[in-house]
């Protein structure tokens, strides 16, 4: 009986906890976004004509293509980021849920840690040669 009063308190205590701790993943993200992307793309995702893609604008479309999701994680703000991978996934998963389409970010399955270290150590020198070859 203690052992089952035991468990139920856990899981009660696991259940409370979680959504805090997605939240503090969350804001963290968006901080790390501020503080280490919006120098290019602004506050708002929106980039620089013809030099930084608008993240509302491009974002969506480029997950939808094959090649996109690994374009994404091998530009060079993502590939040079000086975050974690563990906070560069949680970067890219925030920008995903703020500036993609509802719909296309509902389909998006989350960057995990493992595929970012992957494609970290395959940069894409040529961004704007590649990009249209999407």
């Amino acid at each position: 009986m203690k052992r089952r009063f035991a468990a139920t308190l856990l899981i009660g205590a696991v259940c409370v906890a979680a959504p805090a701790i997605a939240d503090d993943v969350e804001r963290r993200a968006k901080e790390d976004y501020l503080l280490h992307c919006m120098g290019c793309h602004g506050e708002q995702g929106r980039g620089l004509v013809g030099k930084v893609p608008s993240f509302p604008d491009d974002l969506g479309r480029l997950l939808t293509l094959p090649n996109g999701r690994d374009f994404i994680q091998r530009v060079p703000g993502v590939t040079q980021s000086d975050l974690s991978s563990v906070r560069l996934a949680a970067v890219l998963n925030w920008i995903v849920k703020t500036f993609a389409p509802a719909d296309v970010a509902a389909r998006t399955a989350p960057f995990t840690v493992a595929e970012v270290e992957r494609l970290r150590t395959q940069p894409l020198l040529e961004v704007a040669r590649e990009r249209p070859a999407l």
